[in-house]
């Protein structure tokens, strides 16, 4: 390098270090003297949230529910390539697999999704993502429980009474 010359130098660093900030230093050696250069590090751990925001109290046998969740991203930094996957034994889910794309710092998503129990089980939610060029995964548990739904309506039809004017039929009767 000469006078009024620059130069750009690109690392790739692995942090196998616990969270925080640090300061790798950066040195460049001449032939009589050397040039020191600290940058901020910041290792940040903080994974992405799955948070459930409506779900049914309990699920029938093959009989397809509404689970209607949220992906959040609580980092500094925005993440890319975002997929929520749902999956689990004894459940068909719908869509298996959402892209989510790219999700900036401090934001949410929507996403819904359906699923169809065929046994009690637990579902996996798993999100996958890169932050940079890093990959990470985070799963969520999601119990699957059989039971009476209390938003099913189970209807009580009494006093029913049949009349029949010219070829049309007329249905009364009291619904409980």
């Amino acid at each position: 390098l000469g006078p009024l010359q620059t130069r750009a130098f690109a690392f790739s660093i692995r942090a196998d270090a616990p969270e925080g900030d640090y300061y790798p230093t950066f040195t460049l050696s001449f032939y009589d003297s050397n040039l020191y250069h600290r940058s901020l590090l910041q290792v940040d751990d903080t994974a992405l949230d799955i948070t459930i925001a409506d779900m049914p109290d309990a699920f029938s046998k093959g009989r397809k529910k509404t689970i209607y969740a949220q992906v959040a991203n609580p980092r500094k930094n925005g993440v890319r390539n975002v997929v929520l996957e749902v999956s689990g034994p004894g459940i068909a889910a719908s869509p298996e697999r959402t892209f989510i794309g790219d999700l900036p710092a401090g934001s949410k998503v929507p996403v819904n999704f359906t699923i169809t129990p065929y046994q009690e089980t637990t579902a996996m939610l798993t999100i996958t993502y890169d932050n940079g060029d890093n990959p990470h995964r985070r799963t969520r548990e999601l119990r699957i429980p059989f039971g009476v739904d209390k938003k099913q309506a189970d209807p009580v039809v009494s006093n029913i009474q049949v009349k029949t004017e010219g070829g049309i039929y007329h249905v009364t009767g009291d619904v409980n």
